[in-house]
């Protein structure tokens, strides 16, 4: 019975795996990460590993803290000094537009107005020129008159002294027509002068021929006649 039992006990025992040791090829470690060599300047420069980094990670933040401020100054600059300026300029640019366009209906009216005035020059030049001429008219008209009042007294009424008083007339009138007839003949003023005076110192002659100095007046209504048409042509 005991070898039975025995042989039992035997039985009943768990066998015992015994493990294999892996050899050595077949172990394999972990691969570890491969980064860009971008990733690794930045690590390099910023990360908490590297004494680099621990130096420039606070420099990093202060640049940006400041660049912050910075920009905010200068915005504030902006809003502060900038902004009005453009607006005053903006403002000054209208008014000095309003300003020029103002300018410009001024030059325009001083433009007209200089041109009525111009017109109004001409128009007061034609009338002084009409005036005078109308009045140099009236004179020569005068001056034939005298003429032929002083050949009337001495043909018709035999009035030396009526003459004499005519021919003075004439005179007169003749000095005051002279600056006239010289712009159209100034050879004309002195011949009609000459004859005048011719014409008076006969009658102060005694005896007076009164038919010879009838005709000579006669003549010198002639020269009127033509002086007339030459200055006053119809």
């Amino acid at each position: 019975m005991n070898a039975d039992h025995s042989d039992n006990t035997a039985e009943e025992k768990p066998e015992v795996e015994t493990a294999v040791p892996l050899a050595a090829e077949t172990i394999q470690m972990p691969e570890g990460q491969h980064h860009s060599w971008f990733y690794s300047i930045l690590h390099f420069l910023f990360g908490a590993d590297t004494s680099v980094g621990r130096f420039m990670r606070p420099l990093l933040r202060w640049t940006a803290f400041v660049l912050i401020l910075f920009s905010a100054g200068l915005l504030a600059m902006y809003f502060w000094r900038v902004r009005p300026a453009e607006n005053l300029l903006t403002k000054t640019a209208g008014e000095l537009a309003a300003a020029q366009a103002e300018l410009t209906g001024a030059r325009d009216e001083v433009s007209a107005s200089r041109s009525k005035v111009s017109d109004m020059q001409t128009r007061m030049q034609t009338a002084e020129a009409a005036a005078t001429s109308a009045s140099q008219h009236l004179l020569l008209t005068t001056l034939r008159n005298d003429i032929a009042a002083a050949r009337i007294a001495l043909i018709a009424d035999k009035d030396t002294a009526a003459a004499i008083l005519s021919i003075s007339n004439a005179e007169l009138d003749l000095t005051q027509l002279v600056p006239a007839i010289n712009q159209f003949n100034d050879t004309l003023a002195n011949e009609l002068k000459d004859n005048l005076a011719r014409i008076k110192k006969g009658l102060d002659t005694r005896p007076v021929n009164q038919t010879g100095l009838a005709d000579q007046l006669f003549s010198f209504d002639v020269k009127l006649l033509g002086l007339e048409e030459l200055m006053f042509p119809k």
